[in-house]
């Protein structure tokens, strides 16, 4: 809001006149440097100005313009480096300023504790000690309503005696590391530099492991550059924030010692004991029987007592900071090694593998394809499961745990043992039978046909006696070969998988086979709006539908576009082509699968006020049991785009346009040329059936308009 302090009345004489300058308003009393400002007032050009300083700090006129009567309004940039007091505007004529002082945000040069001798010590402290400021903006003598306010990283601190360059300040109770803030009424200003404290602890992740992360709460952890673990020092931390910080536990570390942190606020030393916890990083050998002597590499070892081999302890045979030796208990079987102590325990990433032993096969009778189960101990870890005495390996198989295995039996497969290879060794079972190879369809044709149509069956073992069967519907064998049939499509048939059945099982085509000799084929068209205005655009979804049962083939289609609507562009959502002519759009989609949809979306528009008619066609080679649904229509009506005006009482205008105008936007404009017009403020309500925008009916002088986005 502008500052007014003096109106002149006038007449002829002062408009005529020349003199000093003469202030009437000011658009604010504080600003930030740099900022743009308004100063309005007499004799600004006759004779011009020739000085606008802020407190004696010169500042550019960026640009004045008339009011009238003799009245001008200047633009200022308030300069960099001024400093709290009056505005002085002066002409050749005389000079006047403003009756109070301009304010600008604090400006700290310079801060430093008091007694610091040290550049050091100059920028850490604790609560309770002096820090001097130095700068400017630090006090308006002319406002009793000025507030100066400062805080150390947002804990307000109380202040002595303030100049306009200069003051002191107290670090206050709960103060922590970071930047000093100082505010006035006119903004804010922060210190480049830090005012550093002691970091301090207050909790934090007591145990871990070599690479885990721990977490500390406290403050003024901000600056931390190391934690150290007793005499082990590290860098890799994260400060959060200054009350969060993690760090991650450096190698080395020893099995209990305090935390010391550094900052340049000084040294904080943890009162508990952080205690490291063991960690496995590996062992070798990875398998072996009953007595293998296994070496554990690590860290925190020391606190180590027993080790365990898939559940089955041990006692270690020696054991140091990093490396633990122990042989290999009775009955330990597959899984991983477990550690543990007195300082807690862990458990390896990877599997000790004992040898396998196999103790059951399910079924005993299988078919090629078919899933067995083997059942035995420490199976974990396969790497193959193999079948007969030429140990063909299973293509398909599962480890489901250290106790199970599923696997699929083989093409070639024979009767006889099955194997099964782990890396702590190999073991067999069985025997098993495995019966006549299962039937696979490869192929068929034709796709497709009606009832009576003669289908070849290809693939692998489909040779007599065979069942086959059209989607459930048995069919009868013209002829056979060990890879091939040839099948009659049976009464009662309908479109669905073509299934083949010998005595060593069923194999299923991965097509359906189509039953039928048309296709089901129609179209629709739909527009997104009706009405829809003048020169706008507006979407027609174009619709083609295959119910089937036959694909419809080489289908294409034309789109009607009826004077005077504009073909403005199109999108085909599954594919397919289009092409403009003077009568309106073709399009060729192609082949539409049965069940299946083709959408087109048509961007159009109508420049002017009329009834418009929009008529898809389409078509297609394969029979259509109905062609009367190919052809699709739709009208649209075009209206104008009004925009009205409408007063309310004294002081409200509404401006109203048509709800289906989405694509314009509400522009103004001054009476002072050139026009620049831009968008107005805000953003229209729309009640659904008209966009309303309403201003003010005492601010004059404005045109208004719509445009296209």
């Amino acid at each position: 809001m502008a500052l007014l302090w003096a109106w002149c009345g006038w007449g002829a004489a002062v408009l005529l006149g020349q003199g000093a300058p003469q202030l009437t308003a000011i658009s604010t009393n504080r600003a930030q440097p740099g900022a743009l400002i308004t100063i309005t007032g007499l004799n600004f050009l006759n004779p011009p100005l020739t000085a606008v300083t802020f407190n004696f700090t010169p500042a550019t006129v960026e640009s004045i313009r008339s009011l009238g009567l003799g009245y001008h309004q200047i633009s200022v940039r308030v300069p960099l480096g001024a400093t709290i007091g009056p505005v002085f505007v002066e002409n050749a004529l005389g000079q006047t300023q403003t009756p109070w002082n301009f304010q600008l945000p604090p400006v700290v040069q310079r801060f430093a504790r008091n007694g610091a001798f040290t550049e050091a010590d100059k920028v850490r402290g604790v609560p309770g000690d002096s820090v001097a400021l130095t700068g400017s903006n630090f006090l308006d003598p002319s406002d009793p309503n000025y507030r100066l306010g400062v805080f150390f990283d947002g804990i307000r601190a109380s202040w002595d005696t303030v100049t306009e360059g200069s003051f002191s300040v107290v670090v206050p109770p709960g103060a922590m590391t970071g930047p000093i803030t100082v505010t006035n009424n006119a903004g804010a200003t922060v210190t480049s530099g830090y005012f550093y404290l002691s970091p301090w602890v207050t909790a934090f992740t007591s145990r871990a492991r070599v690479g885990d992360t721990l977490t500390l709460s406290g403050r003024s952890f901000r600056a931390v550059s190391s934690v150290s673990f007793g005499s082990v020092v590290t860098t890799n931390l994260t400060v959060v924030s200054n009350t969060v910080m993690t760090v991650v536990v450096p190698p080395g570390a020893p099995l209990a010692a305090p935390l010391t942190l550094e900052s340049p606020g000084g040294r904080f030393i943890s009162v508990s004991n952080f205690v490291l916890m063991p960690r496995i990083t590996g062992f070798s050998p990875s398998n072996g029987a009953v007595g293998t002597l296994v070496t554990l590499s690590g860290s925190g070892l020391s606190s180590v007592t027993q080790v365990t081999f898939g559940g089955i302890p041990a006692t270690p045979v020696s054991v140091t900071a990093t490396q633990v030796t122990v042989k290999v208990p009775f009955g330990a079987g597959t899984g991983p090694v477990t550690i543990s102590g007195s300082f807690g325990s862990d458990e390896s990433q990877t599997l000790y593998y004992a040898p396998p032993q196999l103790t059951a096969i399910n079924p005993g009778l299988v078919k090629v394809g078919e899933t067995l189960t083997v059942s035995g101990t420490n199976l974990l870890g396969a790497s193959a499961v193999l079948f007969g005495t030429n140990r063909l390996p299973a293509k398909v198989f599962t480890v489901v745990d250290n106790r199970r295995i599923t696997a699929q039996v083989p093409e070639g497969a024979s009767s006889g043992w099955v194997w099964v290879v782990t890396p702590g060794g190999e073991a067999f079972g069985g025997p098993i039978s495995v019966q006549g190879p299962v039937p696979v369809i490869s192929g068929f044709s034709p796709a497709l046909g009606a009832v009576g149509t003669d289908v070849r069956i290809v693939g692998v073992d489909l040779g007599l006696p065979a069942t086959v069967r059209f989607s459930g519907v048995a069919a009868s064998v013209v002829s056979a070969t060990t890879n091939g049939l040839m099948a009659r499509v049976p009464v009662g048939a309908v479109s669905g998988r073509i299934t083949v059945e010998t005595s060593a099982g069923a194999a299923v085509s991965a097509q359906d086979f189509l039953v039928g000799s048309t296709a089901d084929f129609d179209v629709s068209i739909a527009s997104s709006a009706e009405p829809v205005v003048t020169g706008a655009e507006f979407r027609l979804t174009l619709k083609a539908r295959n119910s089937g049962p036959l694909p419809a083939t080489n289908v294409t289609g034309s789109l009607t576009l009826p004077s005077p609507a504009e073909f403005l562009g199109a999108t085909l959502g599954d594919g397919g082509s289009f092409q403009t002519g003077p009568a309106g759009v073709s399009f060729v989609v192609g082949i539409l699968p049965a069940k299946s949809e083709w959408t087109a979306l048509v961007r159009v528009r109508i420049p002017v006020e009329a009834i418009s008619r929009f008529e898809w066609v389409a078509s297609t080679l394969t029979p259509d049991v109905d062609v009367t649904d190919n052809r699709a229509a739709v009208s649209v009506t075009a209206v104008p785009l009004r925009l009205e005006l409408t007063g309310f009482g004294d002081d409200l205008w509404v401006l109203s346009w048509s709800s289906l105008a989405t694509e314009v936007e509400l522009q103004e404009s001054t009476l002072d040329g050139p026009r620049q017009w831009r968008g107005v403020n805000g953003t229209p309500l729309n009640d659904g059936v008209r966009f309303q925008w309403s201003f003010s009916a005492t601010n004059t002088g404005r045109l208004f308009r719509l445009r296209s986005r």
